[in-house]
């Protein structure tokens, strides 16, 4: 019986859905991360020094967006917050994208930074939410948790593989786009918590 139940939860939207939007999540983090080094030698013309500081600075505010995130969620449903941050981490990456090719590279560091703010910040909020779920199961939650990190790591390790080949093969902005879509994923299944959050409170 224990074991059934603990296969079930696989399959309940109150696991899926945050973990799906963990996917998208990570599809573009990762992403970010590996190609952004890449994305600044290209637009310096192969200047590997200037990349790999920009590409630092971009990372390394993340840590920011972690700090603000975290206070944030203490005042609003990280249901909520996870619409905003991935809303504006699928203009920002998609901007980079469209704006590749602007002579200004100023205007490409400013993007850079903005999506490094926000790329990383909701990092813990998806793992929160199935924490949350579960508050009443605690024997579940170490599962929930490992199978939602696990599920996750394919699809980062598939970001690795595919959105480079995308670049090399298709250019900046179409491999930009494809990594967008991340957060367009999660925000489709954070609206949908959301509304299946509302149903439930309402029911009580």
């Amino acid at each position: 019986s224990e074991k059934k139940k603990s296969k079930g939860f696989l399959w309940e939207p109150k696991f899926f859905l945050p973990t799906i939007a963990k996917c998208g999540h990570d599809w573009e983090l990762f992403t970010f991360w590996t190609q952004i080094s890449k994305y600044f030698e290209y637009t310096s013309n192969g200047d590997t020094s200037y990349a790999a500081i920009v590409a630092f600075v971009c990372i390394a505010v993340g840590m920011f967006g972690c700090l603000i995130t975290s206070q944030v969620a203490k005042r609003v449903e990280a249901e909520h917050a996870l619409i905003v941050i991935n809303l504006c981490s699928m203009i920002f990456v998609g901007s980079l994208g469209t704006f590749h090719q602007v002579e200004s590279n100023k205007l490409s560091i400013c993007i850079g930074v903005l999506i490094g703010l926000v790329v990383v910040s909701d990092s813990a909020l998806y793992s929160s939410i199935v924490i949350r779920a579960y508050s009443n199961k605690p024997s579940l939650v170490g599962d929930a948790l490992a199978a939602q990190m696990g599920i996750s790591t394919f699809v980062a390790v598939a970001a690795l593989y595919i959105n480079p080949l995308l670049i090399e093969n298709l250019g900046w902005t179409v491999g930009l786009l494809v990594t967008a879509s991340g957060s367009a994923v999660s925000i489709v299944c954070s609206c949908l918590m959301s509304l299946r959050l509302a149903r439930i409170r309402k029911q009580e």
